[in-house]
């Protein structure tokens, strides 16, 4: 039997199927338009047969109903994992075992959660080189679950079957303020102060803003103006700007002479972090030897 790979809107399937499993043989097809492709079975009509050969079937273009088709999985998302498998059979074949070589496609919500792992990481293994993405915690998710990314450090718990997690380490949000700021003396306010004040915080999706946002509405308190920004980066240049109080992980605070940073007393606002992949991709090499190291750096 002839191994079947079509042509599908313009992407070439075979050669994905190729490099999974170069001796089997491909027979191209090219199948325009709006219809699925099928197994053999579903393209070959009872008794058809070029030259009226029974051993030799005809194939036929699948039928393009809608209807019929509407659960079947959409074209990104099969062609999004033949690429992965073709991706993790690659690092299999090019010795990727002993980790002498290969590229890890990473996503976080922080750089300051992931990057002591990598450096742990790139110190074990000097060969490997890796990509960052850093998103809001919704979409560092999605990379993973879209084959976007082959592992990721977020806020989010995950309760999904498909998402194998392990918890990383506990961070903490805190408020910052500019040294100008009548609180930048202070170590720590109480969450009733924040009454009236305004609040620079991030975006909706993230968890910051989902964690700080929890406590604020259970107490009844009720701020000034919020300034939602998008990164990071930005809230640290509106605080500075004198937007209002910023709002940040612990750990990002970091050694900064501009501002002073304060705690909220009597408020639960400790985040856990989770190191994330796909349960069907936990054992590939790569994925494997960062979550090795995740108890030893927890």
């Amino acid at each position: 039997m002839h191994a079947i790979d079509l042509i599908y809107g313009g992407l070439d399937v075979a050669s994905c199927l190729e490099s999974i499993s170069p001796r089997r043989p491909i027979r191209r097809i090219h199948q325009g338009g709006a219809g699925w492709w099928r197994q053999p079975a579903d393209l070959v009509g009872p008794g058809e047969g070029p030259r009226g050969d029974a051993r030799r079937p005809a194939l036929r273009p699948a039928r393009t109903n809608h209807r019929a088709d509407a659960s079947r999985p959409e074209p990104a998302a099969i062609t999004a994992r033949l690429f992965a498998a073709e991706d993790d059979a690659k690092a299999l074949l090019a010795g990727a075992r002993n980790l002498a070589r290969g590229h890890l496609r990473v996503a976080a919500d922080s750089a300051a959660h992931v990057m002591p792992l990598l450096a742990k990481l790139k110190q074990r293994h000097p060969g490997l080189t890796f990509s960052l993405a850093i998103g809001n915690s919704s979409d560092v998710l999605r990379h993973v679950l879209d084959h976007a990314a082959d592992i990721a450090v977020t806020a989010k718990q995950v309760s999904d079957p498909r998402v194998h997690s392990i918890r990383l380490r506990t961070d903490r949000l805190v408020l910052f303020v500019p040294r100008s700021h009548p609180w930048a003396s202070r170590k720590a306010v109480a969450l009733e102060a924040l009454s009236g004040q305004d609040l620079v915080i991030r975006e909706r999706g993230s968890i910051t803003r989902e964690v700080f946002e929890a406590p604020l509405a259970e107490a009844g308190v009720k701020p000034g103006a919020l300034v939602e920004v998008q990164t990071r980066e930005a809230v640290r240049e509106a605080v500075a700007a004198g937007f209002g109080i910023g709002i940040i992980f612990d750990s990002e605070f970091g050694q900064d002479p501009a501002s002073a940073r304060l705690t909220v007393k009597a408020a639960d606002l400790d985040v856990a972090e989770y190191v994330v992949c796909l349960e069907d991709r936990r054992r590939i090499p790569l994925v494997r030897a960062l979550l090795e190291l995740v108890p030893a750096h927890a």
